[in-house]
């Protein structure tokens, strides 16, 4: 499975004060599919 990545998902992995379910669980299912990045994706993390 592939899936999309978004800045409203990803954002919450590097704070650890951040209690996101849907974030966490998406992390965890990195372990058995892969994750592709939007070209804006790395410039939105940037502005977090």
């Amino acid at each position: 499975m592939t899936f999309v990545l978004d800045v409203s998902v990803t954002l919450p992995w590097f704070f650890e004060d951040v209690d996101d379910p849907y974030a966490m669980s998406s992390l965890d299912s990195l372990r058995e599919a892969q994750a592709m990045a939007p070209v804006p994706w790395a410039l939105e993390i940037a502005n977090g």
